[in-house]
């Protein structure tokens, strides 16, 4: 893609007066618009080459997304933020895309599935209640993340658990409040939606009428 940013500057960088980007407003001004297109270049490259630097190096996705930082320059710069994606979802896509999900820890290749590793989780932590007691120090001292992945194990392992559904919603609820990234709230926030009132079926009723609707359409 930064190739691709790079090509239209050289092609009509001399030339251009406005630009309408996908998720950006549009930019007018000829220094304006190739100052914005080369910060997104060196964006997109950055990207690139610092997660496959480290994946080199034999760092897995999670610690990449969490080692690598932005110059101050797209730090300061309003549409490089991550207000639509983030560099830790860039980061983690991006190797991905050359490596595949698999990180080389064989323990990894063929793990249970969530709820049968969840229920033997809970159960090696000393039960449901020990967990939520931990999880709640957690999230009372701020630790919302972690918060989230332990309490995970508990709704998975036992999806009546009242207890633990409203902890993990409030976890959630409190990183959609922290989240940078639109998208990345509403997960946080549906899900805390959903932890505490249900699953609306109706919307998803909804979207499958309209998938009908296309269906007949192109018929």
């Amino acid at each position: 893609w930064s190739k691709y940013l790079n090509e239209a500057i050289e092609l009509w960088g001399d030339d251009v007066e406005v630009l309408y980007n996908m998720h950006h407003w549009p930019v007018w001004g000829n220094d304006t618009v190739v100052n914005h297109l080369v910060l997104q270049r060196d964006l997109y490259r950055f990207i690139n080459d610092q997660t496959l630097n480290l994946a080199n190096q034999g760092y897995v996705p999670v610690e990449i997304a969490a080692m690598i930082q932005l110059p101050a320059v797209q730090q300061q710069t309003w549409s490089s933020r991550g207000y639509y994606g983030t560099l830790s979802h860039d980061v983690k896509a991006t190797y991905d895309l050359y490596l595949g999900w698999f990180d080389g820890n064989p323990a990894h290749l063929d793990e249970l599935p969530p709820v049968e590793a969840s229920t033997k989780y809970v159960e090696l932590m000393g039960g449901a209640d020990a967990v939520l007691a931990a999880a709640q120090e957690a999230y009372d001292n701020g630790e919302y993340r972690w918060v989230a992945q332990l309490v995970n194990h508990v709704v998975f392992a036992d999806p009546d658990n009242t207890d633990a559904k409203l902890l993990q919603a409030a976890a959630l609820e409190q990183l959609g409040y922290q989240a940078e990234s639109g998208p990345w709230r509403n997960f946080y926030l549906s899900g805390a939606e959903e932890l505490r009132n249900g699953v609306d079926d109706s919307a998803g009723a909804g979207f499958r009428g309209g998938l009908e609707v296309l269906r007949v359409v192109q018929l």
